[in-house]
């Protein structure tokens, strides 16, 4: 009896003795088990703090879900994935034109200046023999000028003479008066030079016989063709009234282009 009675106490030492060892004091005073989770709250907390603030830099990179381990554990997150944009091949859409009326080739060769401009009459001798083939025949307006272009067909360019109208115009080979709109004509005279092919007896020229000016508010009224008899091609250029003209010629192919000068 009395053995067990002493088993009993040593047994309620011993277990005093474990329990004064798990919650004794520390030399601060603050319990180990206090201390210990104070320290494992602390850094659960801190690890959803951090967790919290870089929810929508994550979310904004990584489309999977976040896991956090538990408390006291590592965290560990995906690295985040940067998935370049795709490359777009882009080209520049096509430009539409204004219109579909094309105004009259600039001949760019001819002289844009405003210099050579006079009233009085302009001749020249042909450029080669043979007689030059008229294939068409052009109106246009530029900055400071209205132009005349003839255009003939091969290597041949004719001589020419032009000057103002003193007088009515008239039909070349038939004497007939030919009325020209405007206030003035200026007469073109191109020679040796015709609208057909004088071997074959084909027009080479096909076009009319009267061409509208470029615009209503130019100079220009009218072209009209006056004569094509015996290599000698006349033409006849109404305008508003008498202003200063030039006159010069360029090949490939061969021209003769008249200028008339507009305010």
């Amino acid at each position: 009896m009395a053995g067990r009675a002493a088993a009993r106490r040593v047994a309620v030492a011993l277990a005093l003795a474990l329990l004064a060892g798990c919650g004794g004091s520390t030399s601060d005073g603050t319990s180990a088990r206090r201390r210990t989770g104070s320290t494992t709250t602390t850094t659960v907390a801190a690890a959803v703090t951090v967790a919290r603030g870089d929810e929508a830099a994550d979310r904004a990179a990584v489309s999977g879900p976040t896991t956090t381990g538990a408390p006291g554990s590592t965290v560990v997150r995906p690295a985040a994935t940067v998935v370049p944009a795709p490359l777009v091949a882009t080209s520049a859409a096509p430009s539409s034109g204004a219109g579909s009326t094309k105004p009259a080739p600039p001949d760019a060769d001819a002289d844009d200046s405003l210099d050579g401009f006079a009233s009085s009459p302009r001749s020249a001798p042909a450029g080669a023999d043979g007689t030059a083939l008229l294939r068409a025949v052009r109106v246009g307006h530029h900055d400071g000028f209205d132009r005349v272009v003839f255009e003939f067909a091969g290597d041949v360019r004719p001589g020419y003479r032009v000057g103002w109208a003193t007088g009515p115009t008239y039909a070349d080979g038939s004497g007939e008066v030919v009325t020209v709109a405007g206030g003035a004509t200026l007469e073109v005279v191109l020679q040796p030079a015709s609208g057909v092919d004088m071997e074959t007896g084909k027009p080479v020229y096909r076009g009319p016989d009267r061409v509208p000016a470029a615009r209503s508010d130019g100079v220009l009224r009218e072209l009209v063709r006056t004569g094509d008899f015996e290599a000698v091609l006349s033409w006849a250029v109404g305008t508003d009234r008498e202003r200063p003209f030039r006159v010069h010629t360029l090949a490939g192919p061969p021209r003769v282009v008249v200028d008339v000068r507009a305010p």
